[in-house]
């Protein structure tokens, strides 16, 4: 990339400390810089866009599974309407749009089949959504809800066993537009 500094996988956990560590503490970081994500170096599974300052795509911020991998993970045991009880990991989309120095409200979430549902940006708290790229320890196929599953920790909140909610758990989730 011409004009901005390489800084490498090591730059970039620990920018992300520094985002996850502020983020925990309850108070909002600085917005990232363009730096703090660097190009993907395999497949792009996700791109977000929109009211974002980081950007590696153009107006974009692209991620391949390793990138989102790199970021802190999360995870739950949880049933939904979709699957037996099972374990998801993967990062919050708080902690995603943090690291992106996100300023917007609501989020649009498109599948592979474009798919779109809307999500409020109230919703990100320190219990989700998450971005699950594994169920039960392992990745999940496009055939099987994947790359990534948005899901809410519904064992944790009954009160989020409602259509509402369960129409934000999108699978299939391959783009994103913040506004």
């Amino acid at each position: 990339m011409l004009g901005r500094p390489y800084i490498g996988r090591r730059g970039l956990i620990a920018g992300l400390g520094i985002v996850g560590a502020g983020f925990a503490a309850g108070s909002r970081p600085a917005l990232a810089t363009a730096a703090s994500v660097p190009a993907p170096k395999g497949p792009v599974v996700l791109t977000v866009s929109g009211k974002i300052a980081s950007h590696n795509l153009g107006d974009k911020a692209a991620f391949d599974m390793a990138m989102l991998g790199a970021l802190p993970q999360a995870g739950f045991t949880t049933t939904n309407p979709w699957t037996p009880r099972s374990t998801f990991t993967g990062v919050l989309l708080s902690t995603l749009l943090q690291t992106l120095g996100s300023t917007g409200k609501l989020g649009y979430a498109y599948a592979l089949n474009d798919y779109v549902v809307e999500i409020p940006l109230t919703d990100l708290t320190p219990d989700g959504p998450l971005l699950a790229t594994k169920m039960n320890g392992q990745y999940m196929p496009v055939a099987h809800y994947g790359p990534i599953f948005v899901m809410y920790d519904f064992a944790k909140h009954p009160e989020w066993l409602h259509n509402d909610i369960y129409a934000r758990c999108i699978w299939q989730l391959d783009r994103m537009v913040i506004s």
